[in-house]
């Protein structure tokens, strides 16, 4: 056994040159709430990267582009007001739950009215296939619905 466990470390070693995974020390309470509390507030910088990555998004979508569509998700800078209000939501802080909100709710109509704005400007009525795709019924989505519906009735109805 030592023999074999011998061969897997020499190749481990060889394959990972030496390689330790990199550990970080914990993050303080504070130092985390300060960083959401950064989060959550709106900036220009903010909704100025969020609108170009709508811009970037509806020009995907009209020119039936993947990579453009995927390209917007990944400059969009929503999912941190939204980690900030998941995290305000652990910790049962009112300011940080009420400021995420509004940043989230605020650039939410930010992207629907550029979107709109820019399909409007261009005048696309064709749909192309990323559209459909992404608009789609398709049974697993009743059937996904079914499954969240189901523990929300029997909850609902109370004890037997």
């Amino acid at each position: 056994m030592k023999r074999v466990w011998g061969f897997f470390s020499r190749a481990w070693n060889k394959i990972s040159s030496g390689w330790a995974p990199y550990l970080e020390e914990a993050v303080e309470a504070e130092d985390l709430s300060l960083q959401m509390m950064g989060n959550s507030v709106p900036s220009f910088s903010f909704f100025f990267m969020l609108g170009l990555a709508s811009a970037i998004a509806t020009f995907g979508l009209i020119a039936n582009s993947a990579p453009a569509i995927i390209g917007a998700m990944i400059i969009a800078p929503l999912m941190s007001p939204i980690l900030s209000l998941s995290y305000g939501l652990v910790i049962i802080d009112r300011r940080l739950i009420t400021l995420s909100a509004i940043t989230v709710v605020a650039g939410t109509i930010l992207v629907v009215v550029i979107g709109f704005t820019c399909t409007l400007v261009f005048g696309m009525r064709i749909t192309g296939s990323e559209i459909l795709s992404r608009t789609s019924q398709h049974c697993w989505t009743w059937v996904w619905l079914w499954q969240q519906e189901v523990p929300l009735l029997s909850l609902r109805r109370g004890p037997a």
